[in-house]
């Protein structure tokens, strides 16, 4: 099988109708409100489709928040396997929800992080790592600079990043993230755990055919 028949057999399997394993669960993170089970014989796709936000078409973003537990436990497996994708049409990056303040700091610190280490993935991960655990173990307050610069290792300017921590801002809102983790693919689609019932599985199967629609539309070729 060559690689455009593997894409569209990727793009396939998102047209196949998954029912909610997770009717009535609470979403994932700390946003959103309980997830409605779906009338009784409606098909439903296992992700949405907003309005393509031209910037991202090139892009993955997983929408994480520091001090949610579910992006912890998604951060590692996510990041492997973004670094799978065609970087030169796909590109993979963490997007920090921005909802409140703290969260706007964490944001800058992760841009300034991540300018600081001029976007290495090993440094950008270890740093990903040591931020959880202060705040999630650690109970740290995120509204902490020192908090940040520990996390870092080095020295950070938060404020030369505000530019990004506000597009991160407007992302949220562009696409309408109510549930953390978010994957949202291409500038066009969104997925989350809960579309996948909280499988790890399946969440990626939904992520590499999202991936593959995109990569189908962009002309990739091996």
């Amino acid at each position: 099988m060559n690689r455009r028949d593997f894409l569209m057999g990727m793009a396939g399997f998102l047209a196949i109708p998954i029912a909610r394993a997770n009717e009535g669960m609470i979403p994932m993170g700390q946003m959103g409100q309980a997830v409605m089970p779906a009338p009784a014989g409606q098909e439903i796709k296992p992700y949405r489709e907003v309005d393509l936000v031209y910037a991202d078409r090139n892009s993955v973003l997983f929408g994480i928040s520091f001090n949610c537990p579910h992006c912890r436990a998604y951060d590692s497996m996510m990041a492997s396997w973004g670094a799978s994708l065609p970087v030169n049409y796909l590109a993979y990056d963490r997007l920090p929800l921005v909802y409140d303040k703290p969260s706007m700091m964490a944001a800058a610190a992760y841009y300034a992080h991540k300018r600081a280490v001029k976007g290495d993935f090993g440094a950008v991960n270890a740093f990903m790592g040591r931020a959880f655990e202060s705040i999630q173990d650690k109970k740290g307050d995120m509204l902490d600079p020192a908090l940040w610069r520990k996390a870092s290792g080095r020295p950070i300017d938060i404020k030369a990043v505000q530019e990004e921590a506000l597009q991160a801002a407007r992302r949220v809102v562009q696409y309408d993230i109510k549930h953390s983790p978010s994957l949202i693919v291409g500038g066009r689609y969104v997925v989350t755990p809960n579309d996948a019932g909280g499988r790890d599985d399946l969440f990626i199967q939904l992520a590499n055919g999202l991936a593959s629609m995109v990569l189908i539309d962009l002309g990739y070729r091996a």
